[in-house]
């Protein structure tokens, strides 16, 4: 069992060109370590090396938290429609654990409360 906590990752709803962070904490002892992953229709890939996102890391002696910011681009296949993007926390304690948060993007400016 994982000796760590991971904060959930809501769904986001954007129109193109909205700006999106989302969020993702994760707590244990040792702190764990967090990684952005997508899952398109291209299989798994890392966003570390993407600049088409910007990923900011703080911590504490029990937990770290990171955050992921893009603009949704509707055609793009890293910031689009559907996309699935995962926050994974791991430590030398447990497997890793993952959170997830599908963009959900919507024509034009109509957004859905």
């Amino acid at each position: 069992m994982s000796q760590f906590l991971v904060s959930p990752v809501p769904d986001v709803i954007a129109v193109s060109g909205d700006d999106i962070m989302l969020n993702c904490t994760a707590q244990g002892n040792p702190p764990p370590t967090i990684m952005w992953s997508i899952n398109n229709t291209n299989g798994m890939i890392s966003v570390i090396d993407n600049n088409n996102f910007n990923i900011t890391f703080s911590n504490d002696s029990f937990s770290q938290t990171s955050v992921l910011r893009f603009s949704v681009a509707v055609d793009d296949q890293l910031r689009g429609n559907g996309v699935m993007y995962y926050c994974t926390a791991s430590n030398d304690q447990g497997p890793a654990v993952d959170s997830n948060a599908t963009l959900l993007t919507l024509a034009g400016e109509m957004r859905i409360a």
